[in-house]
């Protein structure tokens, strides 16, 4: 961890589990986080437990279902730090439906893990290529992005979200490579225990 001492990292879904855990961790190691989440009270208790550790904490209140808001984010990350080292897409949510089911739920899970990491991922991207930064993007993923939810109905388009994430960041992974960019994309998958 050494090597990312004093580097900006952003880590979105900030305000409560892996999300949380992963901020500490890095400020614990020195890094700059900027923790992106809907709930700013959460964030804002983050930021005062992280107080006096050797890295620094901040936040930005951030709806992944919005591209503006995630624009501007990203607009004030590079203003404010100047740089963005590494970009954890953490953020997801669930709804229990399938794919005969409510449209709306299939459309926050949709914008909340595919679009918005995607746009995250793009505003990342053209930070540090502006900055030639050499970065790392890692996408939290699940197992259900590589296994068809048989039996569970009720995963079906979580599922499918998790599928694209997959696709997304190898698609990214390649797109990247080809352009020789320094940056690296990882996709780390946790076992969803139902």
């Amino acid at each position: 961890m050494d090597k990312w001492v004093g580097k900006v990292a952003v880590v979105t879904g900030a305000s409560s589990g892996i999300g949380a855990a992963t901020c500490r961790r890095l400020v614990d190691s020195g890094m700059i986080v900027v923790g992106f989440a809907r709930r700013e009270n959460r964030l804002e208790e983050l930021r005062e437990t992280l107080t006096g550790k050797p890295g620094e904490f901040h936040y930005y209140k951030v709806d992944l279902c919005s591209e503006q808001n995630i624009r501007e984010a990203f607009a004030w990350v590079k203003n404010k730090l100047k740089s963005v080292d590494v970009l954890v897409n953490n953020a997801g949510v669930w709804k229990n439906c399938d794919v005969l089911g409510n449209t709306q739920d299939w459309k926050l899970m949709f914008d909340t893990n595919v679009l918005g990491p995607s746009i995250c991922s793009k505003e990342a991207v053209k930070i540090m290529k502006e900055f030639e930064i050499n970065g790392h993007i890692i996408n939290i993923n699940s197992d259900s992005g590589h296994y068809p939810p048989t039996l569970m109905a009720n995963m079906s388009v979580y599922s499918a979200t998790k599928f694209s994430s997959v696709s997304i960041t190898e698609s990214l992974r390649e797109l990247l490579a080809l352009q020789m960019l320094p940056i690296r994309v990882t996709v780390i998958c946790l076992f969803l225990n139902t």
